[in-house]
């Protein structure tokens, strides 16, 4: 069962193919990845950038734990504000006759609080929603400004309230990117180029995950791939074995009593390190502290040849 930490966000963050972290203070493992359709559109990038969180409670197009730029919600509507839950944060915006704009993109919604139409400069989406709030169509259409650009066009294609695939035609090229889903869960991505005589799909990324759904493992076809376990529990991440095959070890044993967390960090041929995380007792002010330990790790094993 996931449940949440009423605790101060705080992150620590690691360098990915896309981007990756683990939040020490919540025990969150988080991930965002890009899909590639060959596209200079900043408003389909978005659309197609997901982030996915082990502490979240959400199901958006891209199935439980993932979040993107279509299934922001708009909370609550006073005057000329609205409240605005993206996958990150909830703040409020400044609003007029159901338009408002944020992150270079503008918004339009009705009074049901539904956002019905995304847009750029040259780009347009509009949103269609069943009568549980959950979007059933997406149009892609160019705006004015875009008219005299090459043809393009983009399709989406949504089933059980599961986006299931993107396709994009512009002149003789034609790519698709199809999504997978198992329980309700992303389970593999593949971008495909229909225009290649073998319509070549060179690209593929798969999802697992644990009885309580939490990602432990996500790998590409060019040998990419991160690890994770939990605390059966909390849903705490305890291990996190990164891309570049560093592995940390997260002990919160010390966080009620004594406002710590500790990591333990073992890289292939570097020094194993030590790292302790002390938080006030809002758990607001932060201190790190890092210690080396005077073994070197060698291939998983340390000076004494003991496998660790």
């Amino acid at each position: 069962m996931k449940i949440y930490l009423n605790l101060i966000f705080f992150s620590l963050f690691t360098s990915l193919q896309n981007f990756a972290e683990v939040n020490v203070l919540y025990g969150e493992f988080k991930l965002s990845h890009s899909d590639n359709l060959n596209t200079t559109s900043d408003l389909l990038s978005k659309v197609l950038t997901r982030h996915y969180s082990s502490r979240s409670l959400r199901k958006g197009l891209f199935g439980y734990g993932w979040c993107q730029l279509l299934d922001y919600k708009i909370t609550t509507i006073q005057e000329e504000t609205i409240e605005l839950s993206t996958c990150k944060e909830t703040r409020k915006i400044s609003s007029k006759n159901g338009h408002f704009h944020f992150d270079n993109l503008d918004f339009t919604f009705n009074s049901k609080k539904q956002i019905i139409a995304v847009s750029s400069k040259i780009e347009l989406l509009k949103l269609s929603y069943d009568h549980l709030q959950r979007i059933t169509h997406i149009e892609y259409q160019k705006t004015l400004l875009n008219k005299k650009t090459r043809d393009k066009k983009v399709l989406f294609e949504i089933k059980n309230h599961l986006l299931v695939s993107v396709n994009t035609l512009e002149h003789n090229d034609k790519l698709f990117l199809n999504y997978s889903y198992l329980n309700g869960k992303l389970n593999q991505v593949m971008s495909c180029n229909k225009s290649s005589p073998s319509n070549t799909c060179n690209s593929e990324t798969l999802y697992n995950y644990d009885s309580n759904d939490n990602m432990i493992e996500w790998k590409n076809l060019t040998g990419d791939f991160e690890k994770m376990t939990y605390d059966e529990d909390l849903d705490l991440v305890t291990s996190y074995q990164q891309i570049n095959r560093c592995t940390n070890y997260y002990d919160y044993s010390l966080l009620n009593k004594s406002k710590k967390v500790i990591q333990s960090r073992i890289c292939p041929n570097k020094i194993k390190q030590k790292i302790l995380y002390t938080y006030d007792s809002i758990f607001k002010t932060l201190k790190i502290s890092i210690q080396n330990e005077p073994k070197k790790i060698i291939g998983g094993k340390d000076d004494n040849n003991s496998t660790l």
